[in-house]
């Protein structure tokens, strides 16, 4: 039987992303974007950071044909820390009951205390998500802030104009700030350049295939697109198969039969349309591979290892408790990298045991999983606010 972690590596294809920033401030719209490659497991980047206050004028970008990571920051996302056990639309509307969830994007994200909810209205990401673009028809993924960046730092940070306060590892508050970053962003033992960070790392998570999710909003704009593009393809066959059969009708008056002139409108209709609709199968084509490959991936619900956790989680008693559960940590080195480097066959384990010998039985259990190559305990210490021991593991998982 395969791994998630093969699964996920047999699925990932994407090579080269586009990672782009839609900062709204009071005094307008700012963009930034960026080219990453992915060689191995290091995603370094492609060209130089372009800015600029109007879209149009980035002509890489319009005129690229890279996949594309789109991250929206600034004024008009809203975010709220709630732990609950709903998931989905409940959640959100759990978190913002005063809003109708129709008129907004929303974006769950996991954190140990429960989730960072975000949201910002469709009306204001009208031009952006517009669908006839051709961005949104290369679009990828789609974050609304940086609740999906959050489980990779271990102390306060600056990340674009989001000021991120941490307390052991779990999020107390995010701010935004009026200032630009001025200091790099550190990720395990790497630093990240702080104007181009976040467009970094969410170009990683692009290329990487570990998210974040594109939320059930986002995939309906990605059909409407599809939809908008059939109805006016539909529309313009239709008009010009209307036009044909007059001219068709005032020909053949008098040479033809109520019946032939029947025969001669259908034809004429499906001659007008059909390459367009071929046009359009294919576009359809290329959507549905899409939207397979974010089920393969499970996007909805933000975990590519659910079989596994699920496994791990049904062992662990009350007397067990996780506070994080991190896929792909960062391998450890001292040597500074200008890329993010992960260890992709490993998966790390954070948290309180009331009793050594529940968390001795628990640690057996897993040496005997089959999708385990190994179980390494790097700390184990006692808590004595809490009572119980704090425990780390480091699961290397088999290929």
């Amino acid at each position: 039987m395969r791994s998630p972690l093969a699964l996920i590596k047999s699925i990932v294809a994407l090579k080269e992303v586009t990672s782009l920033e839609v900062h709204f401030s009071p005094k307008g719209i700012q963009f930034k974007c960026m080219n990453f490659v992915r060689k191995g497991d290091e995603v370094i980047p492609n060209g130089e950071l372009i800015t600029d206050s109007n879209l149009a004028n980035m002509d890489s970008l319009q005129s690229g044909k890279t996949d594309l990571s789109i991250t929206i920051t600034g004024k008009g996302v809203l975010r709220k820390i709630i732990s609950s056990e709903k998931a989905g639309i409940a959640l959100i509307k759990e978190a913002f009951p005063q809003i109708s969830v129709d008129d907004f994007y929303y974006q769950a994200d996991q954190i140990p205390q429960g989730y960072l909810v975000s949201i910002v209205r469709k009306s204001q990401l009208s031009e952006i998500l517009n669908p006839e673009s051709s961005l949104i028809q290369r679009m990828v993924s789609l974050n609304l802030g940086v609740g999906s960046f959050i489980k990779l730092f271990e102390k306060n940070v600056q990340l674009s104009c989001y000021n991120i306060r941490l307390e052991n590892r779990e999020l107390v508050q995010i701010t935004e700030s009026k200032e630009e970053p001025s200091q790099q962003v550190t990720v395990g033992s790497e630093s990240l350049p702080a104007e181009s960070a976040l467009l970094q790392l969410a170009g990683y998570y692009s290329l990487m295939g570990i998210g974040p999710s594109l939320s059930s909003e986002v995939e309906t704009t990605l059909k409407n697109t599809s939809t908008s593009i059939e109805n006016n393809l539909l529309k313009k066959g239709g008009v010009a198969a209307i036009v044909l059969t007059l001219l068709m009708v005032l020909v053949n008056f008098v040479c033809f039969s109520s019946l032939n002139k029947t025969l001669n409108q259908e034809s004429i209709k499906k001659l007008s349309v059909e390459k367009e609709m071929r046009e359009l199968q294919e576009k359809q084509n290329q959507f549905k591979e899409r939207k397979e490959l974010f089920d393969k991936l499970n996007f909805k619900e933000q975990t590519h290892h659910s079989e596994l956790i699920d496994q791990i989680a049904s062992r662990a008693t009350s007397d067990i408790q996780f506070t994080s559960v991190v896929v792909y940590p960062e391998k450890n080195s001292n040597q500074a990298k200008k890329s993010i480097e992960f260890d992709k066959n490993s998966m790390q384990i954070t948290g309180l045991a009331k009793h050594s010998d529940g968390f001795k039985k628990f640690t057996q259990y897993l040496n005997e999983l089959d999708l385990l190559k190994s179980v390494k305990m790097t700390q184990f210490s006692r808590n004595q606010k809490l009572g119980g021991y704090d425990f780390k593991l480091l699961i290397a998982l088999n290929e």
